[in-house]
């Protein structure tokens, strides 16, 4: 594989094959003199793919697989001018000479790694920022449909977190931490070739050329006002000048889930029902008295849900060339994903175009991605639902509609008979583009224009069924049934602009090198929802608003909001030693009131490259590359008013009319209910821009001429007036409906401070070629303050369907988004302890949770609650090992997260409703020592409420990624099939996971910070076997 090499031979096999066709059209002269020879690098290695031409004639070849060519020449005053990307160009007089053995040298300059960074391109040499880059070929190594997740573990400073292992879903990325109280407010801005996007911009990882991470302020601030979580630069796949080139991949696996809910069976269930009833004098109640064949069944409930061994595919295609002056690339792919939940997959299909022209000194450059997306989603909570049903009850065909349940409580199967009959379908179908133009005006200086955008559009469809339940006398229960089904069709449309005009200046003078870049830029984001609700249908099969006998709810919806920026950069650079960068941006938001709508966001980075120096050169062999550098920069956040959904999203300041609202007119006697309108918000018009304030210090170093590489960066992240929409009290009069009773506001400040660290070694000892990469990332997050009216703000409720205690917090002093939670000292297991302990709880019983009075005050209340971690990890580490001999490779991908906590909501519903497997060994007289507490009917006992420590367990967990290998046909098969590579591979993602916790998964993502490591029953992740193959002609 191609990340296995040195840079030498990665240009010499990346560029090879494509040089090798660029000239094969070339028409060759007949000549009297026929001239031979061979091409190899420097390590001996033939040369494929190198020009051979007759200077200043047409006439020439490439070399061939074993790097010979044949030329016929004009005559003996010819002069051989022979090239190759990444070598330094030779001239050789032809003479009498028909033989040439020829060694290229490796042009150092040519090999220079060059990283996208905003609004350019640099030297990575010349870097002065904090930048981290992911090439294609790393991205392309693990079966998904999500960028997130393939770049899990390959950049240190990046988290990415998987909130559900559902088909289609995204993970969570974040950028040296959180960097907003706002649900998604963490989330960084996407560039894709120019076009920026608030959120992932849903792009298949196949169309992918080369991702970079700015992640600090001194090189994110050149974006301004939408930085302040980080930028991801994506650069798509473009075509080369030469022959068209065909690259198909594909493969087919399926999804095995590991993982489980320990959940009793029958025989256990019925004894824990015996626990519950021990030390009741009255009301005891056995199941089997109303279900008398239940003996009859073990049902696993959780297993009626699943898939296992869903199957998911993906194919990709991409055809791309040109000539000198235009160059195409055109990738499309389709991913299919069955979901391991009933009822849930995904499907997509993008098309990726980018096309470049070339004439002289103007440079013209069109990109146009579409895609379309289909998705049955699995209905919400079903997990949860699927724990409360009883197994001693009968299963179920998820397509009944009518069934019959004996015993207590059928209304549980009735609302699992529904969602296992709803009907939750997505659709979206999304264009971006852009076109950039570039004119150099004189040597060095551009002017260029970009101009582009994106539309997506949604259609959502949430069918609740009808559905009946009878008693085993066939009676109709109408408590547990539904007789009349809803419809409900939710239309969005988003669309985004933008335009960017730069102008930019890039020369060289001597040992001097300058750099500007100055411009403006204009964004619009356009949005509007349309929904519309309808009941009573005349059969479930009757899914259509028009069949409906009753509309019931219908709403329209429409935001708007603007930015526009002012921006300059400055970059210099003396003999390749010493680096400075200075950039400037002013950007307004209509987010914002006039008086708070503008901010300046300033940077300054500057770099230091050691092993230039003079007295650097005798440890140059051993230390060939040393750079330190260092960076400040502010940037800002406008992102108020996202996820509350309702008009104020994108007016947060500005207090909303709502309309057709019931209001009595008329004196009394005569008054009548009339339609108004009302103002149902409070707002604050002070709010302004959140603002990040980075400064970062790194080293890079490469020994023994790159073969071991070493980069780590300290850095300190400063926020300041974060954003929330913060809940008043109902004595003001607000109202939930719509999250009208939230106001937004500035309520804290924020810090996180870091290390990371990246090492890699690759090397070769004969034909086994082998790397090592490693990430270590550590960033210890911290609530500085908040408003000073608010001591703390809760969230994080574990349980779906049902209210449930908040066990998280933003509290200053602490990581956001902490757990504070009242701590248990085990269970009451002897007559003694349950006297002293009744003075805190009268109510307390043998085998109850023992909670510690914390404060000293008589009584277990909220006062009680201490920290005891966090959803964020101490530290988070990658690990990736590859190895090639001659035509096969494997490689192998880890990834390590230390020191998060999850609260398991799952377990600790499945203690409440008492189907935990756990409660078996419950403790009881006859299991006096047990530290598991009885399982008692009370729904809101102290044994299960979610305040408790109990249920928060350690997330720490080590996983196997991936695992693949590979072969590679050799070059002379290749050959003879007209092929220039054809590889097959197998591989086992996730395939194993240790650690110990409990629930389906540790790794438990969110958008939200209070529910990041809190664990509501989320879709579970599956391990993924599959095999594939590449090829090229």
């Amino acid at each position: 594989m191609n990340c296995y090499f040195t840079k030498a031979n990665l240009f010499k096999y990346l560029s090879g094959t494509i040089l090798l066709v660029l000239f094969s059209s070339i028409q060759l002269f007949a000549q009297d003199i026929i001239v031979k020879g061979t091409l190899v690098d420097e390590e001996k290695a033939p040369l494929i793919g190198a020009y051979v031409m007759v200077k200043g004639t047409s006439i020439g070849t490439v070399t061939d697989f074993t790097g010979k060519f044949e030329l016929k020449v004009p005559g003996k005053e010819s002069v051989l001018e022979i090239s190759s990307i990444g070598y330094m160009t030779q001239l050789l007089n032809v003479g009498d000479r028909t033989q040439f053995d020829i060694v290229m040298l490796y042009d150092t300059e040519a090999l220079e790694e060059v990283v996208v960074i905003g609004y350019g391109e640099q030297s990575k040499r010349e870097v002065t920022g904090s930048i981290a880059q992911v090439k294609s070929e790393d991205l392309d190594k693990l079966a998904t449909s999500d960028i997130g997740t393939a770049l899990q573990g390959q950049m240190a400073g990046v988290s990415v977190r998987a909130a559900s292992g559902a088909p289609g879903s995204n993970s969570t990325i974040t950028i040296r931490g959180v960097s907003s109280f706002q649900e998604g407010g963490s989330e960084p801005l996407y560039v894709v070739d120019g076009v920026t996007y608030t959120s992932n911009p849903n792009i298949s990882p196949q169309e992918i050329e080369s991702l970079e991470v700015l992640k600090d302020g001194a090189s994110a601030a050149i974006y301004g006002s939408r930085a302040s979580a980080g930028v991801i630069l994506i650069t798509t796949k473009r075509g080369k000048s030469g022959q068209m080139k065909v690259n198909y991949d594909g493969y087919y696996g399926v999804q095995k889930i590991t993982s489980g809910v320990n959940l009793a069976g029958t025989n256990d269930h019925l004894y824990i029902n015996r626990l519950s009833n021990m030390f009741k004098e009255s009301g005891k109640f056995n199941p089997l008295d109303q279900n008398k064949r239940g003996l009859y069944y073990n049902t696993d409930w959780m297993d009626q849900l699943q898939n296992d061994m869903a199957p998911m595919q993906n194919h990709s295609l991409r055809i791309s060339g040109g000539s000198d002056n235009l160059t195409y690339n055109i990738t499309g792919t389709l991913f299919d994903q069955e979901g391991v939940l009933i009822g849930s997959d995904y499907t997509r299909q993008t098309v990726r175009a980018n096309t470049t022209y070339k004439k002289g000194k103007l440079q013209f450059q069109v990109n146009m991605g579409l895609n379309n997306s289909n998705a049955n989603k699995e209905p919400w909570g079903l997990q949860y639902d699927a724990i409360k049903q009883s197994p001693f009850l009968q299963g179920i065909d998820p397509g009944d509609t009518d069934v019959v349940v004996p015993g207590a409580n059928p209304e549980n199967m009735g609302r699992f008979v529904g969602k296992l009959n709803q009907v939750n379908q997505e659709d979206i179908y999304g264009y971006n583009g852009n076109a950039r133009i570039n004119y150099e005006v004189f040597r060095g200086f551009k002017l260029n224009a970009n101009i582009g955008g994106s539309i997506s559009h949604t259609n959502q469809k949430l069918f609740e069924p009808s559905y009946s339940v009878f008693d085993e006398k066939g009676e109709y229960l109408l408590n547990a049934s539904n007789p009349i089904a809803q419809l409900r069709y939710t239309d969005f449309k988003y669309q985004r602009t933008i335009q960017e005009y730069t102008a930019t200046y890039n020369r060289k003078f001597g040992k001097h090198k300058v750099g500007f870049v100055g411009g403006i830029t204009f964004e619009t984001s356009k949005g509007n929802r349309h929904f519309i609700q309808a009941r009573d249908f005349p059969s479930n099969d009757t899914q259509s608003i028009g069949a409906a006998n009753e509309i019931i709810a219908a709403d329209e919806r429409y935001s708007e909001n603007k930015n526009i920026g002012m921006l300059a950069r400055v970059q210099y650079a003396y003999d390749n030693r010493y680096l400075f960068s200075a950039s400037v941006r002013r950007d307004g938001s209509s987010r914002f009131h006039e008086d708070n709508r503008w901010g300046v966001f300033p940077s300054v980075s500057a770099g230091w490259n050691i092993s230039e120096e003079k007295f650097w050169q005798p440890i140059k062999p051993v230390v060939s590359n040393l750079k330190i550098r260092y960076g400040y920069g502010e940037t800002g956040s406008d992102k108020a008013g996202q996820g509350l959904n309702n008009l104020m999203a994108d007016l947060p300041y500005q207090s909303i009319v709502t309309p057709q609202v019931d209001y009595v007119l008329g004196r009394e006697g005569s008054d009548a209910l009339k339609f108004g309108s009302i103002a149902p918000t409070f707002v604050d018009r002070s709010i302004r821009w959140e603002t990040n304030i980075s400064q970062n210090i790194g080293l890079d170093a490469e020994f023994l001429e790159g073969r071991i590489t070493f980069s780590a960066d300290v850095y300190k992240n400063d926020k300041r007036d974060m954003l929330l929409a913060v809940q008043i009290p109902p004595s003001t009069g607000a109202t939930s409906n719509n999250n009208y009773d939230r106001v937004w506001q500035n309520v804290g400040n924020l810090s996180n401070e870091g290390l990371e660290i990246a090492l890699g070694y690759n090397d070769h000892f004969g034909d086994v070629k082998f790397s090592v990469n490693g990430t270590f990332t550590k960033n210890v997050n911290k609530v500085i303050s908040l408003a000073p009216t608010v001591e703390s703000i809760s969230g994080g409720e574990p349980i779906i369907g049902r209210n449930s205690e908040p066990t998280t917090f933003l509290k200053p002093g602490y990581t956001a988004g902490s757990f504070f939670l009242i701590p248990t000292e085990g269970t009451i297991k002897t007559a003694e302890e349950l006297a002293a302990y009744q003075k805190l709880v009268p109510s307390a019983q043998l085998g109850d949770l023992k909670y510690v009075d914390v404060n000293g005050d008589g009584e277990i209340g909220q006062d009680d609650r201490v920290y005891q971690g966090s959803g964020t990890p101490d530290w988070e580490a990658g690990l990736s090992l590859n190895v090639a001999y001659k035509g096969f490779d494997l490689g192998v991908q880890l990834f390590g997260s230390y020191g998060a906590k999850v609260y398991n909501g799952s377990r600790a519903y499945s203690y409440l409703t008492k189907r935990n497997g756990e409660l078996v060994n419950a403790w009881s007289p006859f299991n006096p020592t047990s530290e598991i507490p009885m399982p008692r009917d009370e729904i809101e006992h102290f044994n299960t409420r979610t305040f408790s420590d109990y249920f928060l367990e350690d997330g720490s967990y080590l996983r196997i990624q991936n695992i693949a290998l590979g072969y590679t046909l050799p070059k002379s098969v290749l050959h003879r099939l007209k092929m220039s590579n054809l590889r097959f591979y197998v591989s086992a993602q996730n395939p194993f996971t240790f650690t110990n916790y409990k629930g389906f998964d540790p790794e438990v993502g969110s958008q939200s910070i209070f529910f990041r490591g809190v664990d509501r029953g989320n879709y579970p992740i599956s391990a993924v076997y599959r095999g594939g193959l590449s090829l090229e002609f």
